[in-house]
């Protein structure tokens, strides 16, 4: 999926986390299975507009703050970020990406 559809996912879940409500809960409030919603969560599928019109409204939420990236400014929201997409990596991907950042520093950019 998309960088796009990624960040959308993740900001569905920080939003979901802050009110602290369940995937299970949610989903069943916006008539969605639990599963549907995980993989939106983590940006693997896409969304209608009236899914995430009906989960903005669940979570008590302007719609347009699911596209509010501005937090993606600071080193710490940088940080943050990283180690959120590195949460929800298997743990192959864990050492991909531990590698590819390994040699990324040491070749000096």
């Amino acid at each position: 999926m998309s960088d796009f559809t990624l960040l959308l996912g993740r900001k569905i879940k920080e939003q979901r986390k802050l009110k602290q409500i369940s995937q299970e809960n949610l989903a069943e409030t916006v008539g969605i299975s639990s599963k549907y919603l995980s993989e939106i969560e983590c940006g693997k599928k896409n969304l209608t507009a009236k899914i995430l019109f009906d989960i903005s409204s669940a979570l008590d939420v302007k719609t347009d703050d699911f596209f509010d990236y501005n937090y993606l400014d600071s080193k710490q929201s940088l940080k943050e970020e990283i180690i959120s997409f590195v949460d929800d990596a298997s743990e192959k991907d864990i050492a991909d990406i531990y590698k590819f950042i390994t040699y990324f520093l040491k070749s000096g950019r």
